[in-house]
């Protein structure tokens, strides 16, 4: 009855728009992850770099980088 009623409830939230997706990103996550990305970077650490941009990708964050820094956009 419990999961019934839950899943009852993260259907009718969607569609009200009153709860964000399961898997959408908060801008904090996002930031700090960017973070992270550009220190390995800064390490030459290549592969934690395009792993992390692989992780942001599959959550709906596209990242470009630009000669001013890191922009991202969701998708």
């Amino acid at each position: 009855m419990i999961q019934y009623t839950y899943e009852n409830l993260v259907k009718l939230s969607k569609i009200l728009g009153i709860l964000y997706k399961e898997n959408q990103i908060l801008e904090e996550e996002i930031l700090a992850l960017i973070e992270k990305r550009t220190e390995a970077r800064k390490n030459k650490d290549y592969k934690l770099a395009d792993e992390i941009r692989e992780q942001l990708r599959q959550r709906g964050i596209i990242l470009e980088d630009t000669p001013e820094g890191v922009k991202w956009k969701r998708i």
